[in-house]
């Protein structure tokens, strides 16, 4: 079975993208052909410097399996 893929606005799988939260944090989203996988940072004064503040991923199945 071959992977599926995924374009989000011109970005195929895997594709990653970053939402600054205005507050100090920032949420790195990295979707596969598999999920969706989340991380919270708090930005430091260089990038080597932001504190992993928390990570939550769901697969597509267990999207399905949620929603109904």
């Amino acid at each position: 079975m071959s992977e599926p893929t995924i374009t989000v606005e011109g970005c195929a799988s895997p594709c990653r993208s970053s939402i600054n939260l205005d507050d100090g944090r920032y949420l790195d989203i990295n979707i596969t052909h598999e999920g969706v996988i989340m991380d919270v940072y708090l930005r430091g004064f260089t990038p080597e410097t932001d504190t992993h503040l928390g990570t939550v991923g769901m697969t597509f199945e267990e999207w399905a399996d949620w929603t109904f």
